[in-house]
């Protein structure tokens, strides 16, 4: 994708801007946001069933450097199924360990009817199993300890589970709705955590809320990075401020 073929795709205008809503409610313990000194919010992008999705979505991002946000990286919440595939995608497209990583995202993204009466155990053998395949695709390095579920459906077992998984997952949620990105021209707040698709109908929206966000000095970051900049922000405005502060945001799978 060259210069022109990227600023078609974005769009010619940032007029009439809007801020995302989120229509889900999520728990106080799913994280949307983190508020941080450095403009920063997080770029999430969802599950990978298309390989030609994925490639966009990578030339995308990869693209937006050229426009200024040399630091611009992403999380991707991919299936299990799709890790050894789509992350090798991924990984060869980046060629480093900074700018991107993976959360976890189910082995198979269940339907929401099914996931909604998963046991806790069924949630850690399900975590067990999603990095045991990222482990296998030669990832370990790239896994990282946020979690999704699908729908972003939050129950009491899925919680329990992120809780008392071996290396403690952070569940995260969205600020925005996944809808907005297609709507346009797309304000995301510092701090905010941003949901797209790896897929062909996300790719021209994502270009775009690229360019919104280096207009506006917006930096799109991985959730480590995001919530590094979170702890730096949260301590030096509160000396006494500990929550969450021993949480890694790598996995380490014993």
């Amino acid at each position: 994708m060259n210069r022109r073929a990227f600023l078609r795709l974005a769009g010619l205008s940032t007029a009439g801007l809007f801020v995302p809503r989120g229509i889900l409610e999520f728990p106080p313990s799913v994280r949307t946001a983190m508020e941080n000194g450095y403009n920063f919010y997080g770029l999430t992008i969802d599950d990978g069933w298309s390989s030609a999705g994925v490639d966009e979505t990578v030339d995308t991002l990869l693209q937006s450097r050229a426009f200024g946000l040399p630091d611009a990286s992403a999380t991707f919440f991919f299936v299990g199924r799709l890790l050894a595939d789509r992350g090798r995608q991924v990984f060869d497209a980046f060629g480093d360990f900074r700018s991107f990583d993976f959360g976890y995202h189910t082995m198979n993204h269940p339907a929401v009817e099914e996931v909604v009466r998963w046991s806790s155990d069924d949630w850690l053998r399900d975590m067990d199993a999603w990095v045991t395949a990222g482990l296998r695709a030669g990832l370990g390095g790239l896994l990282v300890a946020f979690a999704r579920s699908p729908g972003g459906v939050t129950t009491d077992a899925f919680l329990e589970a992120c809780a008392t998984f071996d290396t403690p997952l952070m569940p995260v949620g969205w600020s925005t709705e996944p809808y907005d990105w297609h709507r346009g021209r797309i304000l995301i707040d510092s701090g905010r955590i941003a949901l797209a698709h790896a897929r062909h109908s996300d790719v021209g929206i994502l270009a775009q809320a690229l360019l919104i966000a280096h207009a506006f000095h917006r930096v799109p970051v991985n959730l480590p990075r995001l919530w590094t900049a979170h702890k730096v922000y949260r301590r030096a405005c509160d000396e006494s401020w500990g929550g969450s502060a021993a949480f890694c945001p790598y996995l380490n799978p014993k």
